[in-house]
């Protein structure tokens, strides 16, 4: 069976670990955040070239017939940035990409911005992104110019993965976390034939557990009451 090289492009709280976690469960690789600063500190040996660094970092996401690694922008370009001062270069995203062989691109986002948001607040406090690492006694307090912030941010983090994929005439792969959940069977299926995998007795499975509750649903409820609240008083003053 021929490896299968794949990058999953993320924003955060899109349901990247629950689809790389589908893909691993298949036999499709390791695909973790290895340029993610706080996970894995990449380094580079004594006059190794940066094309056989970049392919070693990529080979710790291998595992059975494949090889994925899964990314933020925001750390593919912390990452660059520290590799570029230590090497006097100037790579560019697109140059890590085209160091690593035929690779299949996966852009996985979010549609709705305000779930979105309130997930990455939970996961700053909690300092923990998935619910089973998350502390019971865990605390959790609503800011809502934090996520009003998130929401500019991670609309930004988004427009920028497209503009990148344009520049450099990439078809990806889309899925929407909403899709995911809603019918995991058919995006995954779809997602498999993109990758062109033979994988048999297809079994789609995961360990993860979905992290909105419902102190979400009342979160979510606060945050448009707030907005609302400013958009009555601002037409009151008209």
């Amino acid at each position: 069976m021929k490896r299968i090289n794949y990058i999953i492009c993320s924003v955060p709280r899109s349901g990247s670990y629950l689809l790389g976690d589908y893909l691993r469960k298949l036999g499709l690789g390791n695909p973790d955040e290895f340029l993610n600063p706080d996970i894995y500190n990449a380094k580079q040996r004594k006059n190794e070239k940066l094309k056989y660094f970049f392919n070693r970092i990529f080979e710790k996401g291998c595992e059975n017939n494949g090889c994925g690694i899964k990314t933020h922008l925001r750390h593919m370009e912390w990452f660059l940035d520290g590799i570029n001062k230590k090497n006097k270069k100037n790579i560019k995203k697109e140059d890590f990409f085209k160091a690593l062989p035929e690779l299949k691109y996966i852009f996985i986002d979010r549609k709705n911005r305000l779930r979105q948001a309130i997930s990455y607040l939970k996961g700053l406090q909690a300092k923990a992104w998935k619910k089973q690492d998350v502390d019971p006694s865990q605390k959790f307090i609503f800011k809502f110019r934090e996520i009003k912030r998130f929401i500019r941010e991670l609309e930004k983090e988004s427009l920028d993965w497209k503009e990148f994929f344009k520049k450099n005439n990439i078809r990806p792969f889309v899925i929407y976390y909403e899709d995911l959940v809603k019918n995991k069977k058919k995006v995954i299926f779809s997602l498999l034939r993109y990758l062109n995998s033979d994988v048999k007795n297809v079994k789609i499975r995961t360990d993860m557990q979905k992290q909105a509750d419902f102190q979400t649903e009342i979160w979510v409820l606060r945050y448009k009451f707030k907005i609302l609240k400013k958009r009555i008083r601002k037409r009151l003053r008209l």
